[in-house]
């Protein structure tokens, strides 16, 4: 015999453990972004985003989708995910620094003079050894990150020319005769207006 108040219940039953699980979920998201716990905003250019944005989008144009491979350097404040604002004021910087790339005592140390948070600070950051020491000018071609070999050749290297120590065209220019995905190309590598000119 077939249970009358269960078939006329069940379908208000399951709706509403489906809303309750919707509703769940966009809380857990939300939840997430505020706090930083690892799920990201698909729809904040601005967030740090898991999906690979690789495939030509003038925004991620050296691969990763997120400000880390440009060391964030063409974000102004406003614009950082919460995680690297935090990175930065542990080095030192805050909304004025950083939209004006203005000097900090950090800037002056070498990867191994850092102290611990420092380091874990500027990997936030998008920062390695490489980069911080010497913008990895003393790394060979076969030894760099893809996405760092894909700002150089942006920039016009080859690898003969990385290896050799040459720099093509872009090296003599200043920063702001520069097109922007010369600017983060350069970004990539460790550069920025205040260390290139």
């Amino acid at each position: 015999m077939v249970n009358l108040m269960k078939v006329m219940t069940q379908p208000y039953m399951v709706a509403g453990r489906l809303g309750k699980a919707c509703v769940c979920g966009a809380v857990d998201l939300v939840q997430d972004i505020a706090c930083g716990n690892g799920t990201k905003n698909p729809f904040n250019k601005n967030s740090e985003d898991v999906r690979d944005d690789s495939d030509g989008n003038p925004l991620n144009m050296f691969s990763g989708g997120n400000g880390k491979h440009t060391k964030y350097e063409d974000y102004k404040w406003g614009q950082l995910p919460r995680a690297a604002k935090q990175a930065a004021e542990t080095l030192g910087m805050n909304q004025q620094i950083w939209n004006q790339q203005q000097w900090v005592p950090v800037d002056d140390k070498s990867w191994s003079g850092m102290t611990p948070r420092e380091k874990q600070a500027a990997m936030t950051l998008g920062w390695d050894q490489a980069a911080w020491d010497h913008k990895y000018e003393q790394t060979n071609w076969v030894d760099l990150p893809n996405h760092v070999q894909n700002a150089c050749k942006r920039l016009g290297f080859t690898q003969q020319m990385w290896d050799n120590g040459t720099w093509p065209a872009v090296g003599k220019k200043y920063w702001d005769n520069m097109t922007e995905a010369e600017h983060k190309a350069l970004y990539t590598l460790g550069y920025s207006k205040s260390s290139w000119d």
